[in-house]
C-alpha cells in the first residue's frame, strides 16, 4: 500500500501574528515516525512538509495526482506541542482536497482532535479513518487491513464509519519502549529549512527532537492528560545521542530543542543522558522544556555541564491560588528555582497566560508585574486558549465558550473569542501591553545591547517595536 503523509501548509503569520519573524520552523516528527515505521515494515510511504516548503494547495494537488497514493493522512497536532496550536481546520482542507481529486483515495487524521473528539472528526465525510493515540503501530495495522480486505473492527486504535454509523474501536496500549521505532524519516524532509529562535531575535539553524512521550502531571491548561492519560514512555539515552550524532553528521545540526512535555521527568534518565553526552565525540548546544518542581540542583548542574543552555518553563500566573490549581506550584517554589537557574548561568524562557482563569483586569496586570520581577531572558505571553484534552477545555465547554477549531486556524497571540470577564479586544490589548512593559525596560535593553550589533537583529527589533506599539 502506498501512503502519502502531508504536514499541512500555513503561513507563520497565521499562527504567530506579528511575531512571525521569530517563529520556528520545525519538522513534523509525528508524521516522520509514522513514515519510517511503515517503510521498515515493507510499505511505501512519502512525506511532504508543505509548511516548510511553502507549498500551496495547488502544489499539493499536483503532488497527490503524481504520487497516486492509496491512503493520505495528516495530523492535527503542532510540531511544538500539540496544545500550543492546532491545525485541525487546515487538516480538514487537505482531506477535502484529496476527495475532490479522487474519492477512492482513503484518508485519515491523527492527533489530539481525533483522539479527544473522535465522533466530531468522523462527522466530516472527507475523513475515512481516525487514529486514536499513537500512530505508528495503528497505522501499520490499518494499512494491512486495507491491503488484505480484513475487518476493520479488529484494528485497535482506529475509528471509522460503517453503513452511516460511527465505529470507535478499542484503545491501543501506548508503546512502552520507544526504541522499537526506527529513527524518524528525516531523509524525506527538507532538512535545510528547520530553525528556531529561543533567546535570539531571529531564528537560527536548529532542530527539534523528542526523548519521551507523555506526561505524568495534570496541568489545567494542558492537553497531554487527555491524550496520554498521564503515562510516559521514553527512548533510551543511547538512542537519543545516536539521533543527535546522525543529525549532526548528515545535516550539520549541532543545536537541539527537546520538545518533550517534561524533559527531566526521569531523574536517572537525565543523569545518564548527560553523562553519555559528556563522553560523546561531538559537542552540542541544547535546550528543553521543564517543570519547576523537577529542577533539582544535581540535575541542573549536570545539564549545564552537558551543554544545556536554556530551559523553558510555564509560569502562567502570578496568583498562588491559580498556580496551585493549574500546575500544583507556588510562587515561592518558582522563585527558588529561578535563583538556582541563574546561579548556574542558565538562560530562561518563561511562559505566561493572559486570560482565564484570571478573574479581573488587576489579575492580568499582576501577571505582567510578576514576569518583570522574575526577569527571564525571554518572556512569552499568549492568550489562554482551551484546547481539547485539557481541564480548561472541559470547563469552557460547559459554558459553550470553545473556539471554532474546525473552520479557522487559531492564532496564539490573539483571543479567538470573548471569554467570561474579558472581551477578546481587551485580551489582545493586554498581550501587547505585556510585551511593551517587559521588553522596553531600560535595564533589559542595556543587558541585550550587544544584539543590536547585527543588522538582522536590528530589523527584527524594529518590526517588534511596530507590533507592540
Amino acid at each position: 500500500m502506498k501512503v502519502l503523509l502531508i504536514w499541512v501548509p500555513f503561513e507563520l503569520k497565521e499562527i504567530y501574528g506579528d511575531l512571525a519573524n521569530s517563529a520556528p520552523i520545525l519538522p513534523p516528527l509525528e508524521l516522520a515516525y509514522m513514515a519510517s515505521y511503515l517503510i521498515s515494515q515493507g510499505h511505501e510511504a512519502a512525506l511532504i512538509d508543505a509548511h516548510a516548503l511553502k507549498l500551496s494547495f495547488k502544489d499539493i494537488e499536483g503532488i497527490i495526482k503524481k504520487e497516486r497514493p492509496d491512503l493520505v493522512g495528516t495530523t492535527t497536532n503542532s510540531p511544538i506541542f500539540s496544545f500550543i496550536y492546532s491545525v485541525y481546520s487546515r487538516a480538514l482542507e487537505i482531506m477535502r482536497l484529496v476527495k475532490k481529486i479522487n474519492p477512492n483515495i482513503k484518508t485519515f487524521l491523527s492527533g489530539y482532535h481525533p483522539t479527544i473528539t473522535p465522533k466530531e472528526v468522523l462527522s466530516n465525510e472527507s475523513v475515512d479513518y481516525i487514529i486514536i493515540g499513537e500512530g505508528e503501530i495503528t497505522l501499520l495495522e490499518l494499512c494491512r487491513a486495507l491491503s488484505n480486505n480484513k475487518d476493520l473492527a479488529e484494528v485497535a486504535g482506529i475509528g471509522f464509519r460503517k453503513n452511516g454509523e460511527i465505529i470507535i474501536n478499542s484503545v491501543r496500549p501506548f508503546i512502552k519502549n520507544l526504541d522499537i521505532l526506527p529513527m524518524p524519516a528525516y531523509y524525506l524532509l527538507p532538512m535545510d529549512k528547520y530553525k528556531f529562535a529561543s533567546d535570539t531575535p531571529v531564528p537560527v539553524k536548529g532542530i527539534a527532537i523528542r526523548a519521551n512521550r507523555g506526561c505524568a502531571f495534570n496541568c489545567y491548561f494542558c492537553s497531554a492528560p487527555g491524550f496520554w492519560k498521564r503515562t510516559v514512555s521514553t527512548h533510551s539515552p543511547e538512542y537519543i545521542i545516536s539521533t543527535m550524532n546522525y543529525l549532526y553528521k548528515n545535516y550539520g545540526y549541532d543545536r537541539f530543542q527537546f520538545h518533550d512535555d517534561n524533559f527531566g521527568i526521569n531523574k536517572e534518565w537525565v543523569l545518564k543522558f548527560c553523562d553519555l553526552l559528556l563522553k560523546n565525540r561531538y559537542r552540542f548546544s541544547w535546550e528543553c522544556y521543564e517543570r519547576f518542581d523537577l529542577l533539582e540542583e544535581e540535575i541542573v548542574i549536570m545539564m549545564k555541564k552537558a551543554g544545556c543552555r536554556l530551559i523553558s518553563l510555564g509560569v502562567e500566573s502570578s496568583s498562588d491560588e491559580t498556580l496551585k490549581k493549574a500546575k500544583g506550584l507556588t510562587k515561592q517554589k518558582i522563585e527558588a528555582k529561578i535563583v538556582l537557574l541563574k546561579k548556574q548561568k542558565f538562560k530562561t524562557r518563561l511562559f505566561f497566560m493572559i486570560g482565564l482563569p484570571s478573574k479581573t483586569k488587576e489579575d492580568l496586570r499582576n501577571i505582567i508585574r510578576y514576569a518583570i520581577r522574575l526577569d527571564p531572558d525571554v518572556f512569552i505571553a499568549t492568550v489562554s486558549i482551551p484546547f481539547p484534552g485539557s481541564k480548561f477545555y472541559d470547563d469552557m465547554q460547559k459554558i459553550n465558550c470553545i473556539p471554532d477549531f474546525r473552520n479557522r486556524l487559531i492564532a496564539i497571540y490573539r483571543a479567538p473569542c470573548d471569554f467570561p470577564g474579558f472581551t477578546k479586544e481587551y485580551l489582545n490589548k493586554m498581550v501587547k501591553q505585556s510585551y511593551r512593559r517587559f521588553y522596553l525596560r531600560p535595564g533589559y535593553i542595556v543587558r541585550h545591547f550587544k544584539d543590536l550589533c547585527n543588522i538582522r537583529n536590528i530589523q527584527y527589533y524594529l518590526k517588534g517595536l511596530k507590533h507592540v506599539f
